[in-house]
């Protein structure tokens, strides 16, 4: 079986890590100050040029081979020197470098959420007030907190907070949906289904045909679901279903739900 990955459930959410990723620390602390330093007006038209230069050709580059090799790095140029070469080796040992970089990024990310957290801390409580303008309380509180083990407390919490986030993943958060649903303090069944074959589709068919076969896939299930039932995308052709296990028969409900499913006619297909 084909292995599937993880994806947005909205284009809002998509947009949203866009900014997130190719917005960095230097956009908030050090362009001010350059903008300042290098004329003003005059410094902003050769930024913008170059933002708009490099968006329009690498950032779009980019989405577009990953889209295309429906994978991370390593997959995508892969896929690119096995398409020219016949070997995806080298390709592969190419795009461990920009994972290598992200893991880099990430650990320092994770350090100045840390600072986030505590410098949040006293401001609520208070203590970042008190230091008033006295320069060298303001500096010895930051030297002390970007100093080693200086703020181990705040970036374990960093951590967990963030490990909390991914394990909700950006495709289906289900404590909230549960919630929305009314099924998150009851019993409940889970069905999971997987569509036979999907990869001949997009195969034979094209990616368009895929994509219709999915959509026809969902709207045939969500015809046979009651109002307080979920259905999600679990991975690439894999849909779950959750429901109240005490509403009916939970066998007798899936085979419905996979009978619909077998009766779909696709025009593509």
């Amino acid at each position: 079986m084909e292995k599937t990955r993880d994806g947005f459930k909205s284009g809002t959410g998509f947009v949203i890590a866009c900014i997130g990723s190719a917005v960095g620390m230097g956009n908030i602390w050090r362009f001010p100050y350059m903008v300042s330093d290098w004329g003003g007006m005059t410094f902003l038209i050769p930024y913008v040029l170059f933002v708009i230069l490099i968006g329009s050709t690498g950032l779009i580059e980019e989405m577009a081979l990953g889209r295309a090799a429906k994978g991370g790095p390593i997959k995508a140029f892969g896929k690119c020197t096995e398409v020219h070469t016949g070997k995806k080796k080298s390709g592969e040992i190419v795009g461990l470098l920009p994972v290598i970089g992200s893991l880099a990024l990430a650990i320092g990310y994770t350090v100045v959420v840390g600072w986030i957290f505590k410098y949040a801390f006293l401001a609520i409580s208070g203590q970042l007030s008190g230091m008033g303008k006295n320069m060298d309380v303001i500096g010895g509180m930051f030297g002390t907190t970007a100093s080693a083990f200086g703020n181990n407390t705040w970036l374990v919490i960093a951590v967990i907070v963030t490990a909390v986030i991914m394990a909700f993943g950006i495709a289906a958060p289900l404590p909230y949906e549960a919630i929305g649903h009314g099924l998150l303090f009851v019993d409940i069944a889970i069905a999971m289904y997987d569509l036979d074959k999907f990869k001949r589709i997009n195969d034979m068919y094209g990616h368009s045909a895929g994509d219709e076969a999915l959509v026809a896939v969902s709207e045939a299930v969500r015809s046979r679901l009651c109002e307080d039932e979920i259905l999600v995308r679990w991975g690439g052709e894999e849909f779950i279903v959750i429901m109240k296990q005490n509403e009916r028969r939970f066998e007798e409900h899936a085979q419905e739900i996979r009978e619909a499913v077998e009766q779909l006619q696709l025009e593509t297909v």
